[in-house]
């Protein structure tokens, strides 16, 4: 130990007397804490990153599918400003949205004690109204029960009450989907609607869209799931719905039914080789992201946009990577943040943007 002025200064290799060089040591830990990653939060709403890929059934990095078609037409710099913007929002996948985060929480936790074939008519009725008031109202009141087919006369004076009250009847951020003709036996004798009163047209469609539940295909996927099973459950609804309604079902509602069950696990990501590609959410996205590209690559460049989104945020799964595609411009708008207080995002983001 030695004095200056009056000052002992010790000096030891192991302690730091240079103001300069201890302002860095202080500025380098400073930056350390502040470059700290949070607490990784295990959020049991989606699978893990060793998940197969939805495109080719196989993890990640054993990726076998071909992109080339699609990558030409991608544009990197507004993927990367839009995967900012999702790392940076309150609202991360459908599960925090108020019209789906109650639901899609319970058919997550009820995985393996509903019945398939209940779940996939129960999503279809819920996420057609896409109204979580109205869904309420029918829990409560027994017109949907577990294990049960809908009472659909309790249905309708419900809807009527409300459609006299000048209450909402439909939720969701398109237009509702009105049925405009149906027919009761498999596409033959169409008839319209126009005579028909609103809650009677609605609770009409609902009950043929119930009906049309592929519950053969979902069987078969419940026993042996696969891609090529999946791809039945997928068609068989989709075959049947054209042969009941008209214009009450398309590839927007059927996103929604979907959901529930993709996010909520009960389909696994390497099993979906189809999607409604052709959703209208989806329509800006392809103009914004793969300018210029054929439609005939659309379900591609989902694939191909769910594999990037993975490689910035690990945790979502195809169905919440790919609903950024049309969130973004509701984003822009300020009409987005309709996340729930519980459901915020909490730290399950891994690496910082």
């Amino acid at each position: 130990m030695s004095h200056v002025r009056g000052k002992s200064v010790i000096q030891s290799r192991f302690v730091r007397n240079d103001a300069e060089e201890i302002h860095k040591l202080r500025s380098r830990i400073y930056n350390r804490d502040v470059r700290k990653r949070p607490a990784r939060y295990q959020d049991s709403r989606t699978e893990s990153r060793a998940v197969a890929c939805p495109c080719c059934n196989k993890r990640s990095n054993n990726c076998s599918a071909d992109f080339s078609d699609v990558e030409p037409f991608f544009k990197k710099r507004r993927f990367d400003a839009c995967a900012k913007e999702v790392y940076n929002s309150q609202l991360l996948c459908a599960a925090d949205t108020r019209d789906g985060s109650r639901f899609i929480k319970e058919v997550r936790e009820n995985a393996g004690e509903w019945p398939w074939d209940w779940t996939w008519g129960t999503c279809s009725i819920v996420r057609y109204f896409n109204n979580p008031e109205l869904t309420d109202i029918f829990r409560t009141r027994g017109v949907i029960s577990e294990f049960n087919v809908p009472k659909w006369s309790k249905m309708e004076k419900i809807i009527a009450a409300r459609y006299a009250a000048g209450q909402t009847v439909f939720g969701g951020y398109y237009d509702a989907p009105v049925m405009t003709a149906f027919s009761m036996n498999g596409g033959k004798n169409w008839r319209g609607v126009k005579r028909m009163s609103s809650s009677k047209r609605d609770v009409l469609a609902s009950r043929l869209i119930w009906n049309c539940r592929p519950k053969k295909e979902l069987a078969s996927y419940a026993e042996s799931p696969s891609r090529e099973a999946f791809a039945n459950v997928y068609k068989s609804f989709i075959a049947a719905t054209k042969r009941s309604v008209k214009s009450a079902m398309g590839p927007y509602q059927v996103k929604c039914t979907l959901d529930p069950m993709v996010i909520g696990g009960w389909f696994k990501q390497g099993h979906l080789s189809c999607w409604p590609e052709k959703c209208p959410g989806y329509k800006k996205g392809y103009k914004t992201f793969f300018p210029g590209m054929p439609y005939k690559h659309r379900l591609k460049a989902l694939y191909f946009f769910h594999k990037q989104m993975k490689q910035k945020i690990p945790k979502l799964n195809f169905a919440e990577s790919i609903s950024h595609m049309c969130w973004g411009a509701r984003r822009k708008k300020g009409v987005l943040n309709d996340s729930l207080d519980s459901l915020r995002k909490k730290c399950y983001l891994l690496s910082p943007m």
